[in-house]
Parts: structure tokens; sequence; C-alpha cells
């Protein structure tokens, strides 16, 4: 009987259950920035609530896409570093994926726009 695949199934890291807090993680936390954008401006009955919600829910998919990925990313490299290391063919100084800094810094200036137009109270 030929042997046709070999797969450890073993993860005496666990990395998989630390791979899938980091993403449950980032659920919430995505997940609570939007809701509370989404409040602010139900709250102060800002004329334009509506329009608040559905850009902190496009914010927020677009933040939690861009955590995931990263998240993956990093994953499957650590994954493939420790694979090449220990077979003897990897670089010990070789430098992980960056992270999306600019793209998280987008996404920041744009939250705390969409807190400050719904947080502003409507005048009367």
């Amino acid at each position: 009987m030929d042997l046709l695949a070999y797969a450890d199934g073993t993860d005496k890291t666990y990395s998989n259950i630390t791979f899938v807090l980091a993403c449950i993680a980032s659920v919430g936390v995505v997940a609570v920035l939007t809701r509370v954008a989404m409040l602010l401006a139900r709250r102060n009955a800002h004329p334009r609530a509506a329009e608040i919600e559905l850009l902190a829910i496009i914010w927020g998919i677009l933040a939690l896409g861009s955590a995931i990925y990263t998240t993956v990313r990093q994953w499957n490299w650590d994954k493939q570093y420790m694979q090449n290391l220990l077979s003897g063919y990897g670089d010990p100084h070789e430098a992980g994926p960056g992270y999306p800094w600019n793209w998280w810094g987008v996404l920041a200036v744009t939250y705390l726009l969409l807190v400050a137009w719904g947080s502003w109270k409507k005048r009367r």
C-alpha cells in the first residue's frame, strides 16, 4: 500500500484556536464601533440618521474585511515560515507581511468623521 498523501492534523501550538479567537475579536470590535456610530446618529435625532447608519454599515464591512484579510494573511505566513524554518529552508531573519497602515488610517479618519457627523445635534 503506497502512501499517497500525508497531512499532519495535530496542532501543538493551538494556532487554530488563536486564529479563530482573533477573527471573533475582530468581528466584535468592528460590530461595537459600527453600532456606536449608528446609535449616536439616532439618539441625536440627526436629520440624516439613515444615511449615517448606511455609511456606518459600509464602514463596518470594509473594516472587518481588512481585519480578517490581515489576520488570515499573517496566520498563513506564520504557518509557512515555521514550516520552512523547521525544514531547514527558512531564513530566521525574514520579515513577515506588513500591515495596511495607510488603509487603517483612512478607515480611522472615516470613522471619526462618521462619529462627528452623527453626534452633531440638530439646531432648532
